[in-house]
């Protein structure tokens, strides 16, 4: 067997994540495609797991509520 690296490409994962930082809209676009596991830095990751979070909080704070 021989010893690989996966496809990878660092500033790639960095230009995604300087992108969602600047236009906070951004991810609505790459959310649906993109997941934490798919980044190859673990740290990437976790910042764009965070990321997500955060924006699905705001999401569901910004659904109307129509309780008493």
């Amino acid at each position: 067997m021989i010893d690989r690296l996966p496809p990878q490409s660092l500033e790639a994962e960095e230009s995604v994540l300087g992108s969602i930082l600047i236009d906070r809209d951004a991810i609505v676009e790459v959310a649906p495609i993109l997941k934490p596991d798919d980044f190859y830095r673990a740290a990437n990751g976790s910042i764009y797991r965070a990321m997500l979070d955060l924006y699905e909080r705001r999401a569901s704070s910004e659904r109307p509520s129509y309780g008493t």
